[in-house]
Parts: structure tokens; C-alpha cells; sequence
């Protein structure tokens, strides 16, 4: 089965420790930080991947790209 999640592209994320991103679906804004994540041995995100997300409002999941 097949799941198609939103990916919001081009969020300034490289290098910061966290980031603010609206939910696709009601525009909340998610505080989401980088050391909740695997990949992030350094606890920055990192430019050119994509990390899901939970939105706290709705509970909608989507994903953001990160960018420089």
C-alpha cells in the first residue's frame, strides 16, 4: 500500500536545530526539532532530506524538505 503524503519543498531548514512549518491541511503551525530525528547525528537538520512530521493540531502527517 502505497501512503501520499504532502512534502512541502524548500523549507530554510540546513544547519538550524529547529524550524516552524504550517500543516498543508489547516495551516497550524508545528514547532519541530531536529534531535527527534535519526539522521541527525549533529542535531541540525540537513539540507536536501525530508523528514515527516505529525501535524499537533489535526494529526494530519506530511513532510518538509529541508533547503539551504
Amino acid at each position: 500500500m502505497t501512503s501520499n503524503i504532502e512534502v512541502i519543498e524548500g523549507i530554510d531548514a540546513d544547519g538550524k536545530r529547529e524550524v516552524t512549518v504550517a500543516c498543508p491541511l489547516c495551516q497550524s503551525e508545528n514547532n519541530v526539532n531536529a534531535s527527534g530525528y535519526r539522521a541527525n547525528n549533529s542535531g541540525v537538520f540537513v539540507n536536501g532530506l525530508t523528514y515527516g512530521v505529525e501535524c499537533n493540531s489535526c494529526q494530519s502527517d506530511f513532510g518538509f524538505k529541508a533547503a539551504g
